[in-house]
């Protein structure tokens, strides 16, 4: 079942016990204020043992009492928490698991406090009937069974409806303050039960640059990779659930990480990440086989609405199909979570060279000329390639080469903590313009293989293929005007590397 979603906006007020819930009725035109409800609720908060969902900001709870029990997983976000909800089951959902595999890695999700609430709600109205505001007054029991600890408290909770807007937040302070709320200490409920100001800990924190801050070339590095690591994370439960374009974002950040533990060897021991590039390695392959029957089926499906290929892409689904079940069987094992924890160690724990101590400026660029003399090679061999065979496979190395030195430019030039920029950028935008072009004639040889092996079963099932090749034709064409496309746009990069 599909959890429903909820962008929750919300603003929380510590007050004491004998504090008067404010008045509400005139805080914006048009609003009408409902009778009070109240409610009992018991949530149970779920966690490993070494709190990874809190070190994430993450919320996990099953809560029961209230207009919406059930199970809660709450995400965080820069101005609002995205709160996905399922109904009350005996376990944790296996959808709401898929959600948080990538941070749980098979190790036990065990209860971390329970949370008694006595709730008192008053809601706010639209002259729509629409909800614009939801004031919960909540007097709070929490109990930790691995501490025996026990807190209560009283909070003010003021959260937005469908019909509120922000501006709201301001004569609704004003309103509490009055009464004697004050903005909470703490940014949620488990926190504090946790005895806790925020959730997580510290220990993944890079230190973040200060303006003008020149970063050492390590400080730099790492700062670039703690970056992917989360995105590789964050994609993991939308290539589980196969959303658009998650497959190749997953992919792609793969290839990134990997580009950075490349191309920066000289900032982090080679010896303590080549293990780890080989196992990303692995999952990029499985991601790749993926991805490239997912590129086959889009081609063919923009190509069947002018030709009957439905053989062909029923053809592609089941590679597809198949290809898909191999990454999530890799997504669910061991191997997959013990890369997760070694990218997580590089970061937590940086094997850095003496070199990471020197300015960043010098030293990543010395790295990026060691990687465009790289391109530089690939380049040389390709050319001297005579066979077409030799020739593809040569340029297949070329835009590998190119790849990475556009994924290690863009890990030191994108965002406001990149060290570098200008020229630097330039020659990644020129890299990418090979990757592009290249890509897009290995692609369209890809189809051309496939057209022609599936015409032949086509064939044997009576199957009329005689416009299959004028299509063949067709993208025989477009490929040797991508591969022209790609002979200027290597030509452009050997002139950005200088």
């Amino acid at each position: 079942m599909s959890p429903q979603r909820h962008l929750e906006i919300e603003r929380k007020y510590d007050v004491d016990g004998e504090a008067s819930v404010p008045r509400l009725g005139d805080i914006g035109e048009g609003l009408t204020v409902g009778a009070p409800d109240e409610f009992s609720l018991e949530a149970q908060y779920f966690d490993t043992a070494d709190g990874a969902l809190a070190e994430r900001r993450i919320v996990l709870r099953k809560r029961v009492g209230g207009q919406d029990d059930g199970w809660h997983l709450k995400l965080p976000g820069d101005r609002a928490r995205t709160e996905l909800h399922w109904p009350v089951t005996d376990d944790v959902p296996g959808e709401l698991l898929d959600e948080v595999r990538a941070l749980v890695r098979g190790k036990e999700l065990q209860p971390v406090v329970t949370m008694r609430t006595r709730r008192t709600v008053t809601r706010l109205h639209d002259a729509s009937g629409r909800l614009a505001v939801e004031f919960a007054d909540d007097t709070v029991t929490a109990s930790n069974p691995l501490t025996g600890d026990i807190r209560t408290w009283r909070e003010w909770e003021v959260e937005l409806g469908d019909a509120g807007e922000e501006s709201l937040f301001a004569p609704i302070e004003e309103r509490v303050r009055e009464a004697g709320g004050v903005p909470a200490a703490h940014v949620s409920k488990l926190a504090r039960a946790l005895g806790r100001d925020s959730l997580e800990t510290g220990t993944r924190a890079v230190p973040a640059p200060a303006k003008g801050d020149k970063p050492d070339a390590g400080t730099a590095v790492v700062r670039a990779l703690r970056s992917l690591v989360d995105a590789l994370v964050t994609l993991d439960p939308r290539v589980r659930r196969d959303e658009d374009d998650s497959l190749h974002q997953m992919r792609v950040t793969v290839r990134r990480i990997r580009a950075v533990l490349g191309a920066y060897r000289r900032i982090l021991d080679r010896k303590a990440t080549e293990p780890v590039r080989a196992e990303l390695r692995e999952l990029g392959q499985v991601l790749g086989r993926a991805r490239d029957v997912e590129v086959l089926r889009g081609r063919l499906t923009g190509l069947a609405g002018a030709d009957d290929l439905s053989f062909a892409v029923g053809l592609a689904q089941q590679d597809y199909e198949r290809h898909f079940a191999d990454v999530l069987e890799f997504l669910s094992g061991e191997r997959y979570y013990a890369l997760l924890d070694g990218l997580d160690a590089l970061v937590a724990e940086p094997p850095l060279t003496p070199a990471a101590a020197k300015s960043a400026t010098k030293q990543l660029k010395r790295a990026l000329e060691s990687e465009s003399h790289r391109v530089e090679s690939r380049i040389g061999k390709a050319n001297a390639s005579k066979q077409s065979k030799d020739r593809e496979s040569a340029m297949h190395e070329v835009r590998k080469a190119a790849k990475r030195l556009r994924y290690a430019v863009e890990a030191v030039t994108v965002g406001e903590a990149a060290p570098l920029g200008g020229k630097v950028a330039r020659l990644g935008r020129a890299a990418e313009q090979v990757q592009d072009d290249l890509g897009e004639w290995r692609d369209s040889l890809s189809l051309q293989r496939f057209l022609e092996q599936a015409a032949g079963r086509a064939h044997q099932a009576g199957i009329d293929t005689f416009r299959w090749g004028v299509l063949f034709a067709a993208e025989r064409e477009r490929g040797e005007e991508a591969f022209a496309d790609a002979r200027q746009s290597i030509a452009l990069l050997r002139k950005a590397i200088g």
